[in-house]
């Protein structure tokens, strides 16, 4: 008995491993594409491989590493195999992985630090760059430097993809090579239907509408095909319980998605009004043009809030770096305790000494969220000692635990505030974007 279950159970793992190859062969993952150049300088690129899908092999890996790569994560525990590096595993959504190898070998930048900048793109413009700036880097058998880049977004339904490989990953411009590749994992999947513009949308009393959506290109650049010169301009209308209002910002662009299977999201906060509109824009890895996207956007309430909903506080004094810790001051909002931290001089450096303003800094952070919504702190308005009076501030940090810049005069020895603390609510469009200018 123990001997056929011994059999039985080599049958089932031999039948794994021969499903495993033909599934690596039929999804063309096995066969890697191999183009290869050397430049004026004597050094030696070559691509090895490119592959789509949700679960991807380092190719310079042995093949068991890369055969224990594709394994389930579940058999894969039950198995006691090292997990596989974040880069070859994608969720639910198919991306691409593309890798390169080059020679003579240059210094490793460290793991998970790019040496090259590689842009995915097609003949329109369409070009995209590495998901979350995720690599994964070493030295082949024969000493090449190699080095695997991940794309969320690429022009899926182009016939031919091209990768452009730069020198430098944090400032492109310095062109290597550009490969063009014939894209065998093209999508047929029939665009989305999406309204009549402008496109409208709806989350309990607040409304928007979509009135504005471009793809806006910068071509006064050297090199006309960088991501940074697409960016994303949204302009909406905004209105409550029936009425127009000025309350709302287009805060943050969670997640973009396309019917060919791209997606990412406007990762930038660059929000405000500009006349009766608010905007949001970003260049965060615009999707291809030609077809609709579907956009969830993040409003955020800045104004309006019943007086019941904001902390007033009195009287906070500026502090300098030396001065003793100040005094504590807490409030509670929707149940939840809201502490104001400090308010003084930056930790990142001071205003010339000469200057007739300073920067001041008002640190606050929340003990939690009253539910699953995402909240904010907001300052509603700040008023200085010397009358100098804010709609808001620049801020950084997290939701729950942010810095107000206010730029007041030297001689204002302390500031007044209205903080609130709201949830956001999410609005979904489905529109397609007008390119302005052109990449070509």
């Amino acid at each position: 008995m123990a001997r056929a279950r011994v059999v039985f159970v080599s049958m089932v793992l031999f039948a794994a491993l021969a499903g495993a190859f033909v599934w690596l062969a039929r999804t063309g993952n096995f066969g890697p594409i191999v183009q290869e150049v050397t430049l004026t300088n004597g050094v030696t690129l070559r691509l090895v491989s490119v592959q789509c899908g949700t679960r991807h092999r380092n190719p310079f890996d042995t093949p068991w590493q890369q055969l224990a790569s594709l394994v389930p994560d579940a058999v894969a525990r039950r198995l006691k195999l090292p997990p596989a590096h974040p880069m070859l595993r994608s969720g639910t959504n198919k991306v691409l992985t593309a890798w390169i190898t080059v020679s003579p070998s240059v210094p490793s930048p460290g793991p998970g630090q790019p040496a090259f900048g590689l842009l995915m793109g097609d003949d329109e413009g369409n070009f995209a760059g590495d998901a979350g700036f995720m690599t994964l880097n070493g030295k082949t058998g024969d000493g090449r430097f190699y080095e695997g880049h991940r794309f969320a977004i690429f022009p899926r339904r182009s016939p031919t993809l091209r990768l452009r490989v730069y020198a430098d990953p944090w400032n492109p411009g310095n062109l290597l090579h550009e490969f063009r590749i014939p894209n065998r994992f093209r999508s047929k999947t029939p665009p989305w239907t999406h309204p009549p513009a402008p496109a409208t949308a709806a989350n309990g009393d607040l409304q928007a509408t979509l009135e504005s959506f471009l793809i806006v290109t910068n071509t006064a650049s050297g090199d006309r095909y960088l991501a940074r010169d697409r960016s994303v301009h949204l302009e909406f209308s905004v209105r409550q319980g029936g009425a127009p209002t000025t309350n709302w910002v287009a805060y943050h662009v969670q997640r973009v998605a396309d019917a060919t299977g791209n997606e990412g999201d406007g990762n930038s906060w660059n929000h405000g009004w500009d006349g009766e509109r608010t905007y949001n824009r970003f260049s965060q890895w615009p999707l291809p043009a030609g077809e609709p996207w579907q956009m969830q956007v993040e409003f955020c309430q800045t104004a309006g809030f019943p007086e019941s909903e904001i902390w007033h506080v009195e009287k906070v004094p500026i502090q300098d770096d030396a001065a003793p810790a100040p005094e504590v001051r807490t409030h509670m909002l929707h149940g939840e305790r809201i502490t104001l931290v400090r308010l003084g001089t930056p930790r990142w450096g001071r205003d010339r000494s000469d200057s007739p303003k300073r920067d001041v800094v008002l640190q606050l952070k929340a003990g939690g969220k009253p539910d699953l919504r995402r909240w904010h702190l907001t300052v509603v308005r700040a008023v200085a000692s010397t009358g100098e009076a804010f709609a808001s501030g620049t801020w950084s940090g997290s939701d729950d635990d942010r810095e107000f810049t206010y730029n007041v005069s030297t001689n204002a020895g302390s500031m007044d505030f209205w903080i609130a603390y709201a949830p956001s609510r999410i609005l979904e469009f489905t529109a397609e974007p007008t390119p302005s200018g052109s990449n070509r």
